[in-house]
């Protein structure tokens, strides 16, 4: 430990882990969506940040205080930027706004289907919201799936679920939500997805 700051966490898992053991089993959606936020927009004020990400000052100020603490955020006149520790580990994770829909992509070869619903529910508990959370899947190689998800209710989300997998690239898990902008449901989705072991090579 250089300077009082942990080493680079070795991957999102770690990264996590080591969120949670600053903030709070649970709590840590919030800084995760801090960073998630910094490396979409790019170097951002903490005003902008916190409109974003509906946080009151204080609590955007601590978050980025935190996270600038141990390594995280590269704080500067211009504003917050991803330290080059966070930018590996965050190169994994996409979030797109489609509209009034949010889709958040984590590259994986792979989704276990069985584990779908917990990582549902592991969602609606962090981030307090049920209703939400559309449809978790795997899209890779020109292939959309949605394990356990009606085909009906497919069908009317089949323009967003295509836009979905083209962002998701070569192969990744994915997860659509209702509301654009909602860097907190991504945050949520990591965390379910590390927490319910929805992906077997994370």
């Amino acid at each position: 430990m250089e300077g009082g700051r942990p080493g680079c966490p070795a991957g999102l898992r770690e990264l996590v882990a080591l969120l949670d053991r600053l903030m709070g089993r649970g709590r840590a959606v919030d800084a995760l969506a801090v960073l998630l936020a910094v490396k979409s927009e790019g170097r951002i004020g903490r005003p902008r940040l916190t409109r974003l990400l509906g946080l009151g000052d204080r609590r955007a100020r601590n978050l980025i205080n935190m996270l600038e603490r141990v390594g995280l955020i590269v704080k500067s006149r211009g504003g917050s930027g991803l330290s080059e520790c966070s930018e590996r580990l965050l190169s994994l994770a996409g979030v797109h706004f489609l509209g009034d829909f949010t889709c958040c992509t984590l590259s994986s070869r792979g989704l276990r289907g069985d584990r779908v619903v917990a990582a549902r529910d592991e969602i609606a508990i962090l981030l307090g919201e049920p209703g939400r959370l559309l449809l978790i899947g795997w899209a890779g190689g020109g292939v959309v799936e949605a394990p356990g998800a009606p085909e009906e209710a497919l069908e009317p989300l089949g323009s967003l679920l295509g836009e979905c997998a083209r962002l998701a690239g070569g192969g990744a898990a994915y997860a659509l939500f209702r509301g654009g902008g909602c860097y907190r449901c991504c945050a949520s989705f990591i965390q379910a997805a590390l927490a319910s072991s929805l992906l077997p090579d994370l």
